[in-house]
């Protein structure tokens, strides 16, 4: 049994490697027989692909349920969807089954094998480390910008200059928050921004500090 787990773990994450995190999702959806999502933590759509015209870069975000707190999955009664947390911090992820009955719930829960939520947790631990890298980044960018420095601006791109062209003109625009909304998730602004953005065929590094 060790061994047939062993075996299909790698299968999994070899598939995972070769052709994303769609490889998962196809695994998943064929044993439970649901149409499933799987978000970030804050809720942004990383399958299925994200849609194609701007009229649909809000469906690129999912709320998640608050009621959840702690909980590994919590099952929404109003809309027929169980909610399944897979790792934990900053690299967590959701798997969401849409469409399902409440007394299909436990099925379901044993359907989804351990190496596929492995799979999904080595996504996104992976997406959290560039993530840390790039807040790195940001912060000396955000430094360098605001602040005096002695370091030549190249130094701070060199980490990234395989995307950027030294010798074209770039932009920087600065925007505030309304100081009587404190409760903005600015990380899921930054990712809605990046989106839309990115619609429009513009590349932007977003940048929040306090």
């Amino acid at each position: 049994m060790q061994k047939t787990a062993s075996a299909n773990a790698y299968r999994l994450l070899h598939g995972l490697l070769e052709k994303g995190l769609s490889f998962i999702a196809d695994h998943l959806r064929k044993k439970i027989k649901y149409p499933i999502v799987i978000t970030d933590i804050v809720g942004r759509t990383h399958y299925p692909d994200e849609p194609g015209s701007m009229m649909q870069l809000d469906d690129l975000f999912v709320d998640l349920p608050h009621k959840m707190k702690d909980e590994e999955y919590y099952y929404d009664a109003a809309t027929k969807s169980l909610y399944l947390r897979i790792g934990e911090n900053r690299g967590a992820a959701y798997i969401i089954i849409t469409g399902l009955a409440e007394s299909m719930v436990p099925q379901v829960l044993t359907a989804i094998d351990e190496e596929a939520k492995l799979a999904v947790k080595y996504y996104f631990l992976n997406l959290e480390k560039m993530r840390e890298n790039q807040s790195k980044f940001k912060q000396e960018l955000v430094e360098y910008l605001f602040f005096k420095s002695q370091i030549n601006i190249r130094d701070y791109l060199k980490p990234i200059h395989h995307e950027l062209q030294f010798d074209k003109p770039y932009m920087i625009a600065l925007m505030e928050a309304d100081e009587e909304n404190s409760s903005v998730d600015w990380e899921m602004m930054s990712s809605y921004t990046m989106n839309h953005f990115k619609r429009i065929g513009l590349e932007i590094i977003p940048v929040s500090w306090n």
